[in-house]
């Protein structure tokens, strides 16, 4: 009969609690030490994917500044060229541009999240925290590249809600799904995918309990 098999070594659940304090105080001292920084180190990256994904757009200001207590993306944009929307045509103005702001954390909570729980999961050999940190920063770029999705979809976003509010956009739904909780799964995922590649480098088991009898 198939049934669960603890295995050696996993620690306990007081551990895993102590390990996941760790993770997130690390991961929370790292953002309010180089969050701004890691986010500047970001804005080519940024302007470059926006003005790549959609050249509707002309990317006029894209910053990391202070708005009261918080650090915040700012991107301005125009239209480069005529936008048809909800049956009318939008023309380029000069005067015509929209901004978007944006809580710096919002955007890197996928990275927080990531750095967070990269503790948590135990190792067998100490060789596993290497490649695991590496493969946490092979990752970085594809998390980084959220943000330009998202800013993208908050500039499109103006303008559906604005001409044609019952338009039904791919890019939106990524929006309400980043913003409904997205940034957590991903951060979960590319945390998931570290320990993963890590574990397969080390040949070490990744989970808690293996299957036993399931394929024998």
């Amino acid at each position: 009969m198939p049934g669960l098999i603890r295995n050696s070594g996993w620690p306990s659940t007081l551990e895993l609690g102590l390990r996941l304090a760790l993770g997130v105080g690390l991961a929370i001292g790292l953002y309010q030490w180089h969050g701004r920084d890691l986010a500047e180190i970001s804005l080519p990256l940024v302007r470059w994917a926006i003005e790549g994904l959609d050249d509707h757009y002309r990317v006029l200001v894209l910053a990391v500044s202070k708005e009261g207590a918080d650090t915040v993306f700012v991107l301005r944009a125009n239209l480069a060229r005529p936008l048809v929307m909800g049956g009318q045509v939008l023309m380029p103005h000069p005067l015509g541009w929209a901004q978007i702001t944006t809580p710096v954390g919002n955007m890197l909570q996928s990275v927080v999240i990531m750095i967070g729980l990269l503790p948590v999961w135990p190792v067998k050999q100490r060789r596993e925290w290497l490649w695991r940190l590496m493969a946490a920063i092979v990752l970085l770029p594809a998390l980084l590249l959220t943000i330009p999705f998202t800013l993208w979809a908050f500039l499109w976003e103006l303008s559906v809600q604005a001409f044609a509010p019952d338009r039904f956009s791919p890019l939106l739904v990524w929006l309400h799904f980043m913003e409904g909780g997205g940034r957590i799964i991903l951060g979960w995922a590319a945390c998931g995918v570290a320990c993963w590649v890590a574990r397969g480098f080390c040949g070490q088991e990744c989970f808690p309990f293996r299957v036993k009898g399931l394929f024998q």
